[in-house]
């Protein structure tokens, strides 16, 4: 099989290991397209610490979960506890691979509309259908940053 692209942050020693205090590597994936070619692209990134504040008046929480976020064929939603309840529901998400445990590669998303309340998000990996049918994944680890600006 040719090596895929890694999706999200990883810390570089392995597909596998999410970013460290001290290690930092982005990529683009191409999943399991056979086709590795891909034009360049110039990629921007913003660092946070774990954590749970404000930023101003946008509430935010920033965090690298546990790896327990699954694919659409594993019966999701699965969710993270948020560290601190947000004061409303959050405006939105952004969310990332923390490295890629499985082979098939994937995309993290918030599952469905009411995927933010106050204590939790709801995620899922959600695969491409270039070899197989099938959208079960490995547990993975997911970067995210929620906000309200309310």
């Amino acid at each position: 099989m040719a090596q895929k692209y890694v999706s999200g942050v990883t810390d570089h020693t392995t597909r596998q290991a999410p970013l460290s205090a001290s290690a930092l590597f982005t990529g683009k994936t191409v999943g399991e397209d056979p086709d590795l070619t891909r034009a360049s692209e110039s990629v921007g990134f913003i660092v946070l610490e774990s954590s749970h504040g404000f930023l101003g008046n946008i509430e935010y929480e920033a965090r690298v979960g546990a790896a327990t976020i699954k694919g659409i064929d594993n019966g999701p939603p699965f969710a993270y506890a948020f560290d601190s309840p947000f004061t409303g529901i959050p405006d939105g998400a952004l969310t990332t691979l923390a490295g890629v445990k499985g082979v098939d590669g994937g995309w993290v998303q918030t599952y469905r509309a009411q995927s933010l309340t106050d204590h939790w998000c709801a995620l899922s990996v959600d695969e491409d259908q270039a070899r197989d049918s099938e959208r079960t994944h490995s547990a993975e680890q997911v970067a995210y940053f929620a906000f309200d600006a309310d």
